[in-house]
């Protein structure tokens, strides 16, 4: 197959231009998901695709949801209606799940040449795979190109916003609640804010130090695995000075995969790590025994937790307290919800 021509070009270019332009017109209200559909369909109309296909990655574990499908063209339509009728030659069923699942975790096309296959993924997290469809006509090198391409425009798109999220609900930590610590509609609300923004499905919890010093107390917690209400508000865990100490000098931040004192990969200062310096912790970093004992106390019949974000909260020399987000798979949260977390 030759190279495009230049009116090709020229009009791929003027469609990537005109992506941009009709993304950030999107209202900010709408999901993800929403907003990945409308590139799916303008980029499928682009490449000329019978057929495009959106499978969405769960927030709390990655694992590929059932496809959305979508008829370009009136071939397309019969396409998806002949396949309704026939399982066995349905576009986007079991054997797609499966090519998508192959393409993230090797990162190159399928060996299907009428299948385009393209990444949506913000940092480390997947948003989404992208399918196109076009039986009878191979995609060639500039196809995978204009895919590649409208991916970064709404990558870009999708960052902006979750960054704008983000530097809300800090705005909401980082001033309402160390400047009105006290009422508790503040810790819930800013406990809700945290779930929509990281989409947390095991729980959310604020420890406040008690007033002596001597104690953790649990002053708010939303239980997401039950929607139940906490029975355990008030709740005091005795701490020590070294937890104390702890919570000052950490001053950031941090991820831990499963029981509280197991954090990811090596924690040698010198080992390369998946989350860089956020998990590079060494043993005087991670949590004391007394803080383990509060953060392992949880309702009875809970699932266990596959991943915990905590948070120290404090201002400027004192110690407030600890926020903990907890997901039900280790691969929950990634860098960028520590950094959306991150006081700047």
């Amino acid at each position: 197959m030759g190279s495009p021509s230049y009116k090709t070009l020229h009009r791929r270019a003027q469609f990537l231009y005109q992506l941009g332009r009709d993304l950030e017109r999107i209202s900010s209200q709408l999901d993800t998901s929403r907003v990945v559909r409308i590139a799916l369909r303008k980029l499928g109309e682009a490449l000329e695709a019978d057929i495009a296909i959106q499978v969405d990655a769960r927030y709390a574990d990655q694992t590929l949801k059932s496809p959305y499908r979508l008829a370009l063209t009136p071939r397309g339509t019969k396409l998806l209606e002949r396949a309704a009728r026939n399982p066995e030659l349905e576009p986007a069923g079991p054997p797609f799940l499966e090519q998508c699942a192959e393409f993230l975790r090797r990162g190159i096309g399928p060996a299907d040449r009428e299948l385009l296959l393209v990444r949506i993924a913000l940092g480390e997290r997947v948003v989404a795979v992208l399918g196109f469809r076009r039986p009878g006509r191979n995609w060639g090198r500039a196809d995978a190109f204009l895919g590649r391409d409208a991916a970064e425009i709404v990558i870009g798109y999708l960052m902006h916003r979750e960054r704008e999220r983000a530097q809300s609900v800090k705005e909401r930590i980082y001033a309402k609640l160390l400047g009105e610590l006290r009422p508790k509609d503040v810790l819930y609300q800013i406990l809700h804010g945290l779930e929509r923004l990281l989409q947390y499905d095991h729980s959310g919890s604020v420890h406040l130090v008690s007033p002596s010093g001597g104690a953790l107390l649990l002053q708010a917690e939303i239980i997401t695995w039950t929607k139940a209400k906490s029975d355990r508000i008030g709740r005091a865990y005795e701490i020590d000075d070294p937890a104390i100490d702890w919570l000052r000098r950490l001053g950031r931040p941090i991820l831990l995969r499963g029981d509280a004192t197991a954090v990811e990969g090596d924690t040698s200062a010198s080992a390369p790590s998946e989350f860089g310096p956020w998990t590079r912790l060494g043993p005087s970093e991670l949590p004391p025994e007394s803080i383990v004992r509060a953060l392992r106390d949880t309702m009875p019949g809970a699932p266990a937790s596959g991943a915990r974000i905590l948070v120290p909260l404090t201002r400027e020399s004192s110690v407030l307290g600890l926020l903990q987000i907890q997901g039900r798979s280790a691969a929950a949260f990634t860098r960028n919800d520590l950094e959306a977390l991150t006081c700047s």
